[in-house]
Order: structure tokens, then C-alpha cells, then sequence
């Protein structure tokens, strides 16, 4: 039931690399999280579908869905073999889909480099899903910049509602909603407890143009588990967080609401996930991952005492 509860978080959200660096959910799973969510998300909110009422000349519902569903595997995108030279590409993305609500010390992000050094290799996944044309940490030559953030999602809105032109308009309505999915994305990676635990989870990692091995021990079975099991997954019950009324006011708090410190069961108990109408209590979704939850390396006491 936790995890249907906490997947409305999702579900309420949507609404307001090459194969061996892509890591967080299998990009199926993924794209059945979202479908899922897109779905719910219009039988449930009268704003969502007064909103397609409103652009419906424009795009179709089957559409936006579509654009979302791609958006969401588009955040796992392959590098390009010819990155362009000015930096406006996503780099390798997978490596800003990490957000360690306790572990600050590299700015959220990942810093879990193999066998077990600490280095900051990706921008933190609530900063890459806000902040407009963010950009990532710059690795194996490329500066990664993120054009489908939920700030670019906006600009895309107010230009698909405003554009003269209608081709103008769909292009950015398409755009609009591909972003929606990948900052979406970014939010489902959250409820993978390797992802808020600042654990690389790499079988391979490209490294200075080459490809160097690592253990077995840094695969991630719930990934494995995803991938062999995508038709079998709960994707919840249809239903929806009531995130207002669970007191979320911004972006951030689907993510982390500060109330989880790691020194305290008391948060996690207190937390109103199993309640469809939410409540103060309510967890975002990293921190409720975060304390619930082990990674494959870092369990508790090894978590708070690795290198720094």
C-alpha cells in the first residue's frame, strides 16, 4: 500500500546515455508510470481536462499522452556519438537523475564513483527537473545543458497559448508535454531507493572514452526486477494524492519536504502516506524512499559511514 500511496505523488505531479549509463527505472517501466499517471490524471482532475478542452483545436488528448510517454523515455536518451560543440546537448542524463535527501555534501547529487571515491558527477534531479536550461556537471567533455525542465515546460505552455501561428502552437503544446514527462521522470526515479541513497548502480561506466568494468555488486536488482517484470507491476488504483490538502505549495515538495533527517523514525511514522487525502505529514517522495527503503551497498549504518 505504501508504494500505490506514495506513486499518487506521481499521479498528482503529472498534472500541475547510451544502454550502459542508463540507469533509474527501465525505460518500460517508466513509460508505463506515466501512461498510467496521464491517464488517472485526466479521469480524476476537472482542471486537467478543462484544459484539454481548451487546446483541443490544437492537440489531441491521445497526443499530449503520446508526448508524455516519449518524454519520459527521453530522459534516458542515448549520448549522441557527435555531441554538438556548443554545449546545448543533455550529456549523459542519467547522471542527474539522483537526489540523496541527506547527503548534501555534493549538492544532492551523485558523487558515488566506482570502487569508492567521492566526486560530483551529476547536478541533483529536483534542480535538473526546475530550473530552466539547467545546466549539468560537465563530464567526458560534454556541458550538458537541460532544455526540458519544468521552467521550459512553462515557456513552452505560455508559447503553444499564445503562438499566431498553428503549427507554432502544436509544436510547443508537443514540447510542453514531452517536458511534463521527462521532469516526470525524474520525480519516479525517486521512489527507486538507490536514487536517494547517492548510489552509482553503473554494470559499465564510459569514462574518458573508454568503457571501464565494474564489480557485479554495483548492478541494481530492482531495475532487473523492473525490466523482467513490466507487464506485472501495481501502478496503483487510479486515485490520486490530494497534495493541497497534504500541504505541498511548490515543486520541491514532491521531491523532499525537509521533515526526514535520518536521526529520527519519528517523520517516517508520522507520515500520512497510507492517506489517499494526504495530510501535513505527508513525505515527499526522496525522503519517504530514502528512510523506508536500502540501497543494494548502502544500508543503514554503512550508509552514514562512508568516505567522504
Amino acid at each position: 500500500m505504501k508504494t500505490i500511496s506514495k506513486l499518487k505523488h506521481v499521479l498528482a505531479f503529472g498534472l500541475g546515455l547510451s544502454a550502459y549509463v542508463a540507469f533509474g527505472h527501465d525505460v518500460a517501466v517508466h513509460q508505463a508510470i506515466t501512461y498510467n499517471a496521464a491517464e488517472s490524471a485526466f479521469d480524476d482532475s476537472p482542471a486537467y481536462a478543462s484544459f484539454f478542452s481548451a487546446i483541443s483545436s490544437d492537440l489531441h488528448l491521445v497526443d499530449a499522452t503520446n508526448s508524455m510517454v516519449k518524454g519520459s523515455a527521453s530522459e534516458d536518451d542515448p549520448v549522441s556519438p557527435n555531441p554538438p560543440m556548443d554545449g546545448t546537448g543533455g550529456g549523459y542524463r542519467s547522471l542527474n537523475h539522483f537526489y540523496d535527501p541527506l547527503y548534501a555534501s555534493y549538492g544532492r547529487g551523485l558523487s558515488d564513483f566506482p570502487p569508492d571515491f567521492r566526486v560530483l558527477e551529476g547536478t541533483n534531479s529536483f534542480a535538473w527537473a526546475s530550473i530552466s536550461n539547467c545546466a549539468g556537471v560537465p563530464y567526458d567533455g560534454l556541458h550538458p545543458i537541460n532544455i526540458w525542465s519544468w521552467q521550459n515546460a512553462r515557456d513552452y505552455e505560455w508559447l503553444g497559448l499564445t503562438a499566431t501561428n498553428q503549427a507554432d502552437r502544436i509544436m510547443n503544446l508537443t514540447n510542453m508535454f514531452r517536458a511534463v514527462g521527462q521532469v516526470m521522470h525524474l520525480l519516479e526515479d525517486t521512489s527507486q531507493p538507490q536514487h536517494v541513497r547517492n548510489e552509482q548502480h553503473l554494470e559499465t561506466i564510459p569514462y574518458l572514452n573508454r568503457v571501464v568494468s565494474i564489480s557485479t555488486l554495483w548492478r541494481s536488482p530492482i531495475e532487473d526486477y523492473g525490466n523482467d517484470h513490466v507487464n506485472q507491476l501495481n501502478y496503483g488504483d487510479g486515485s490520486m494524492l490530494d497534495w493541497r490538502n497534504a500541504g505541498f505549495t511548490k515543486l520541491e515538495d514532491f521531491w523532499d519536504r525537509h521533515k526526514y533527517n535520518g536521526s529520527s523514525s519519528v517523520a517516517l511514522t508520522a507520515d500520512n502516506n497510507e492517506d489517499p487525502n494526504g495530510g501535513p505529514n505527508t513525505l515527499g517522495l526522496a525522503e519517504w524512499c530514502n528512510g523506508n527503503f536500502l540501497g543494494a551497498r548502502h544500508t543503514y549504518a554503512e550508509y552514514f559511514s562512508l568516505k567522504t
